[in-house]
């Protein structure tokens, strides 16, 4: 994706193209990873209860 930027629009787009790719893979590993954790908190069955106290700690309420 950053290389067609680099090619359609220069080197300056096609580096905060890249740039932008980067810190947006960075950024949704924690994101999913919390969300994961927090829906697995809604389980029922007792080896998912270990997730009760993090969804709290982590939520924003």
């Amino acid at each position: 994706m950053s290389k067609y930027a680099q090619i359609t629009h220069g080197s300056l787009l096609g580096f905060v193209a890249a740039w932008a790719n980067w810190v947006s893979l960075i950024a949704l590993i924690p994101i999913e990873s919390i969300a994961a954790v927090q829906y697995m908190s809604s389980w029922p069955w007792s080896w998912a209860t270990w997730t009760h106290s993090f969804s709290q700690m982590v939520s924003c309420h």
